[in-house]
């Protein structure tokens, strides 16, 4: 009896090893989604990587918990793993939208659900209400009887009902009604009211930064093509003085945003101003804006980083425009102090400014030169550094922290961050 039990202790003890052994090990601070041509991995700045061969679906938004797909007889079902790899719904929703504040929309043969990163289901729709949308600062957008509406933290329905809506950010929302034969757009608060008591003025609206939302106003239409003057409004309604007609506007970002505005000669000069209006690149420093005439331009957000050096307010991607051709380069916001001694900022190439920040990877990809580069941006995946993502003329994309340190080699022909 002994030498019986002896033996099924070691079938068990050999059994759990062996399942030991097979135990899956998943990625360890992964900091995007890299593909190899159709293959997919989690990828880490490590230079480790994670399989997703099991999915034949993978969401195109890196995040704590990613939307993934199994396709069977024709049939695809969704589920969730997280950042690691692993699975935590299993793949049984005919569609599964982005989980954002660990809360998603799903849809089953019964009709859409509210559930949780644990699979629980919170909220079900009523028969006239379904999204695609998901949560972002405890409102999720919804269509309610063909109307746009939002639902609070609590499932509630919000009063306002929209023919054009965004999700909240920085704690408002783009709303638009049909006024006539076009959509006048406007803002509403998280409690739903709107923002300002004649709300629906503009003919283009865009979410506040650094306090400031970006409006537009179509001025003329030329062969179809609106053209907008533009302007930047506070959440009180107030208007930023500029003292100049914009036709071309961009989000602020770090208290700086791109503009340009109509000359009396009818050419447009491009800058950057200040949440104060103020031109502080452009015109009363040294910059590339002045090259060529003003031919050479940067587009592109300034983002900061928390490993600045000196005086440097933060970095840019840009691309320059000279004589109808253009490349991708990073440039240097800094504070300067000109001969009267009063200070502006200036926008100086980072490789020439700091040439110890030289790209550490470009002699390797001599003659191969970049074709396409992202803003810098901050991600809590990788923290206090801006990364952007780099593009080469053979296609092949990599990872690159703010003063030039290669974070993701050039081994991917896309990365997700």
């Amino acid at each position: 009896m002994f030498k019986k039990l002896s033996i099924v202790f070691i079938l068990i003890l050999t059994l759990f090893t062996v399942a030991s052994c097979g135990k899956e090990e998943y990625i360890k601070n992964a900091i995007g989604i890299g593909y190899i041509g159709e293959n997919a991995y989690l990828i880490n700045a490590s230079g480790e990587q994670y399989s997703l061969e099991d999915y034949d679906v993978i969401s195109d938004e890196f995040g704590d918990y990613i939307t993934v797909g199994v396709t069977k007889r024709g049939t695809t079902k969704y589920g969730y793993i997280d950042i690691t790899g692993k699975k935590v719904i299993k793949t049984k929703y005919l569609w599964a939208g982005l989980m954002k504040e660990n809360k998603a929309v799903v849809t089953t043969k019964k009709g859409q659900l509210i559930i949780n990163n644990e699979g629980k289901t919170l909220f079900k729709f009523p028969s006239n209400m379904n999204s695609s949308s998901y949560f972002q600062e405890n409102r999720l957008l919804v269509e309610v009887d063909g109307k746009l509406a939002y639902l609070d933290e609590n499932f509630n329905l919000l009063s306002g009902r929209y023919d054009y809506a965004t999700v909240f950010k920085n704690g408002y929302a783009n709303v638009g009604m049909q006024i006539e034969n076009s959509i006048k757009y406007g803002f509403i608060k998280s409690d739903g009211s709107p923002l300002f008591e004649e709300n629906y003025i503009y003919d283009f609206v865009d979410h506040f930064y650094d306090g400031l939302a970006r409006v537009g106003v179509i001025m003329s239409i030329d062969n179809g093509v609106p053209k907008y003057s533009f302007s930047y409004i506070n959440p009180e309604g107030d208007a930023l003085v500029t003292g100049r007609n914009l036709t071309f506007a961009r989000n602020f970002s770090c208290g700086f945003a791109h503009v340009g505005y109509l000359q009396t000669n009818g050419a447009t000069r491009y800058c950057y101003i200040d949440t104060k209006g103020d031109i502080v690149i452009g015109e009363n420093a040294s910059s590339l804006h002045q090259a060529l005439n003003g031919d050479n331009y940067i587009f592109g957000n300034i983002m900061s980083d928390a490993n600045m050096y000196g005086n440097m307010i933060g970095v840019m991607s840009v691309r320059s425009r000279a004589a109808g051709s253009g490349g991708w380069t990073t440039y240097v916001v800094q504070k300067s102090t000109d001969y009267t001694n009063s200070e502006y900022i200036e926008a100086v190439n980072l490789y020439s400014y700091y040439p110890e920040f030289s790209e550490p990877w470009a002699d390797t990809y001599k003659g191969n030169s970049p074709i396409d580069m992202t803003n810098f941006k901050l991600t809590k995946y990788y923290p206090n550094v801006a990364l952007a993502r780099i593009q080469m003329s053979d296609g092949k994309c990599a990872l690159i922290a703010s003063l030039g340190q290669l974070v993701v080699n050039f081994d991917y022909d896309k990365i997700i961050y």
